[in-house]
């Protein structure tokens, strides 16, 4: 990766690790109906395994993750490791334990 991607990346990281705390707010409270929506037209099926790229604070990877139930699995990566602790948070309120939410760093999947 050029040193220009990877300055891409750290910026965008930045950006988005800075507005985490207002993903679920009223004003940007589309996020998660536009992710549960999402999931319901893909229609998955019960233990169905899902990777949800750019997965934010879980918009999509948490109704997904109820979808596909205990026997499915979702994985959420993003680059804004603000938004991955969220949606751990989230995934621990809601007792969901087939999901995991993945740092993607520089050189790709980091530790969770």
């Amino acid at each position: 990766m050029t040193e220009e991607a990877k300055q891409a990346k750290t910026k965008a990281a930045e950006t988005y690790n800075a507005a985490a705390d207002h993903f679920d707010d009223p004003p940007l409270a589309f996020w998660e109906r536009i992710g549960r929506r999402t999931v319901e037209r893909v229609n998955l099926q019960q233990s169905s395994s899902v990777l949800d790229v750019a997965c934010g604070t879980g918009a999509s990877a948490l109704p997904a993750a109820t979808m596909v139930g205990p026997m499915g699995s979702v994985i959420g990566v993003d680059l804004p490791d603000h938004m991955l602790v969220l949606g751990r948070a989230k995934a621990k309120e809601r007792g969901l334990a087939n999901i995991i939410f993945r740092h993607w760093g520089h050189d790709g999947v980091g530790v969770p």
